[in-house]
């Protein structure tokens, strides 16, 4: 019995200490509630898109991984051990360069930066500055969001979109909100053509999918919106839930689109458009603005 007694004197024991422990413990995450978050990450996005890719700061200067910056733009990168020149092509441009060397060549023509090349951690990194200068792509940054971007699309400036879609049920009901219709903001320029054939098929996105295009559906009231879209030129696509249509692609929207989806993607959207009513409009959409677009499909075909 006296055995017993001790055994439970120190389990007690020992669960004071544990309830202690947990106190502190309470006490120093509403003391310190910070420490248990890691810092907000830093984002780099090409014409809208998430890159991974990495930047510091060096000297108040801006420098990113190159090689993921090309690529996403478009570019083939090469390095000639040879030369100890690094080559970024796209098309008919053609952009060398080397490490620390102020000089650089575009197109076959010499060119002078005051931001070279440099390499840190067996990264080839260049400013933003200079990587505007090869592509032409204008940088925007908020230092306090840790937002960098480089193109015409800048998740830095966001605006939004709203509008009504409906159809006409027939002469006596008249206008009926155009329940479940899809509603997308497509990019009108892309550095790499998309191939997406799940939006093709359902004009939605998953949460996995980069490729800068929004996605929402009509409400029971007739009514979309979509928030926080960074600012840059877009084609409303609105796909029409209730009208059927008369499986004509209209021509004008088949090459825009063509444009920005790739072939076997294109394929697929195409005759997804040719099954219901839809519309196709540029838009424009500008930092703290609200673009307001509402359209009515009229009657169904069928």
């Amino acid at each position: 019995m006296m055995i017993v007694k001790i055994n439970l004197w120190r389990l007690t024991k020992m669960k004071k200490k544990f309830y202690q422990f947990l106190s502190l413990l309470l006490i120093l995450c509403l003391v310190f509630p910070s420490t248990g978050h890691a810092a907000s990450k830093t984002q780099v996005f090409v014409e809208g898109i998430l890159v991974n890719t990495e930047m510091l700061e060096k000297n108040n200067v801006n420098y990113f991984d190159i090689k993921p910056l090309a690529l996403a733009s478009g570019y083939d990168f090469s390095y000639d051990a040879k030369s100890k020149s690094y080559t970024i092509k796209k098309g008919v441009n053609s952009i060398s360069f080397k490490l620390n060397d102020k000089s650089y060549t575009l197109n076959g023509r010499k060119k002078q930066t005051s931001l070279p090349a440099i390499s840190i951690k067996d990264k080839t990194m260049v400013s933003s500055q200079f990587f505007t200068a090869l592509t032409g792509k204008e940088f925007k940054s908020s230092k306090a969001d840790k937002i960098y971007s480089f193109g015409t699309y800048s998740p830095i400036e966001l605006g939004n979109i709203k509008g009504v879609v409906t159809w006409q049920y027939n002469q006596y009901i008249g206008t009926k909100p155009d329940v479940g219709a899809s509603v997308a903001l497509i990019p009108t320029r892309v550095n790499n053509k998309i191939n997406d054939p799940f939006f093709a098929i359902t004009n939605k996105q998953t949460d996995d999918q980069n490729n800068n295009i929004h996605t929402t559906v009509v409400d029971g009231n007739g009514n979309y919106n979509i928030d926080d879209v960074p600012a840059g030129t877009y084609l409303l696509y609105i796909y029409s839930k209730n009208t059927s249509s008369d499986m004509i692609v209209n021509k004008y929207d088949k090459d825009q689109l063509s444009k920005i989806f790739d072939y076997d993607t294109m394929k697929i959207l195409e005759n997804h458009l040719k099954i219901q009513k839809y519309k196709i409009k540029e838009v424009t959409i500008k930092e703290d603005k609200t673009f307001t677009e509402s359209h009515d499909f009229g009657y169904t075909y069928l």
